[in-house]
């Protein structure tokens, strides 16, 4: 019930949603001055959406940045899942967020990383999919990552699940293991509250960072782009991600 309550929630707080609402709204209302205040209101409310450079500024206020301690090994990367298209059947497809990984493996084959756990498992709904951390595997075992280095938890749905599953795959060890969280920068605010409620003690990584400083490209300010409704998407899902679960005590 809470998994479809997070979809539904976040359907409901996308721009898009209010986008169509305000013009729905303006196409059947039969008050004309009403009509010409919504779709002002679509019009502005429309240039913030595919702002780019709104829609960043907003993401890094949000965003969290931090990276391994340069002379520290790490028993564990703990990787979070959310980086690939689990409905593809033609090979792999990932997109940013596998950042996550691609920046966990230099530290691997350095020595600064013993192993890597990676927890993901399908978050559809409805649709069974091959869980993610097998997809995971299937690519590193292809790229000949070792096995021995690898440990996998195919379960969870969701951030909470990724702490909780993980937890039971660790067990009493968890006190004893040093332990680096890696996930995007956006995703680190809950993940840290949530790692932190389940009694882990962790170092984090944060990768694929969407706010960068002295981004002095005039398209992003000027210019409407669809990336900026990607940028906006995720930033909800997390605040409102956050919210949920400090509501229902998993953080």
């Amino acid at each position: 019930m809470f998994f479809i309550l997070s979809k539904i929630l976040l359907f409901l707080f996308m721009p898009m949603s209010w986008l169509l609402a305000m013009l729905l709204w303006a196409f059947f209302t039969k008050k004309p001055k009403r009509r010409k205040y919504l779709l002002g209101f679509a019009i502005i409310f429309a240039f913030i959406s595919f702002n780019q450079y709104i829609a960043m500024s907003l993401m890094g206020a949000w965003e969290l940045k931090h990276k391994p301690q340069k002379d520290k090994v790490y028993d564990y990367a703990v990787v979070l899942g959310g980086m690939t298209d689990m409905g593809r059947k033609d090979g792999f497809f990932f997109h940013k967020s596998a950042d996550r990984l691609w920046q966990v493996l230099p530290l691997y084959y350095s020595g600064q990383v013993k192993k890597i756990l990676f927890t993901g498992g399908s978050g559809r709904i409805i649709e069974k999919l091959k869980p993610e951390a097998e997809i995971v595997q299937d690519y590193l075992r292809k790229i000949q990552f070792p096995d021995s280095a690898l440990v996998i938890e195919q379960n969870s749905r969701n951030t909470y699940e990724n702490a909780l599953y993980t937890s039971e795959i660790l067990g009493a060890q968890k006190d004893s293991v040093s332990i680096l969280l890696v996930t995007s920068a956006f995703h680190m605010r809950r993940s840290q509250g949530i790692f932190e409620k389940q009694n882990f003690k962790f170092d984090m990584f944060t990768t694929d960072e969407y706010y960068r400083v002295g981004n002095s490209d005039i398209e992003i300010y000027l210019f409407p782009s669809s990336d900026a409704l990607r940028v906006y998407e995720l930033l909800i899902r997390e605040i409102i991600g956050y919210v949920v679960y400090d509501v229902v005590g998993y953080i």
